[in-house]
């Protein structure tokens, strides 16, 4: 089920990219970077978008797993084996 969505956000991409070819000029407060084509705009907005959000998550879901690990492995016993 999961490559099936990931196909279908990759051709959604794909479809966005080839309609939106038109260069823009993008500003942000003293930059300016001329002649980018739309999509290079729109892909990098939503990839940092995703990062911004995917790697907190990514973090709590790797601590969540570290404590889930923790709490399975049993205590060691005394020394000797009593």
């Amino acid at each position: 089920m999961l490559l099936v969505a990931v196909a279908i956000i990759a051709v959604l991409v794909a479809v966005f990219t080839l309609q939106n070819t038109q260069a823009v000029t993008v500003t942000l407060v003293a930059w300016r970077i001329a002649e980018v084509p739309l999509a290079a705009v729109a892909l990098f907005a939503f990839a940092l978008g995703a990062a911004v959000v995917g790697v907190p998550l990514w973090i709590a879901r790797w601590r969540l797993r570290s404590r889930l690990r923790a709490r399975e492995t049993p205590p060691a016993g005394p020394p000797g084996g009593r």
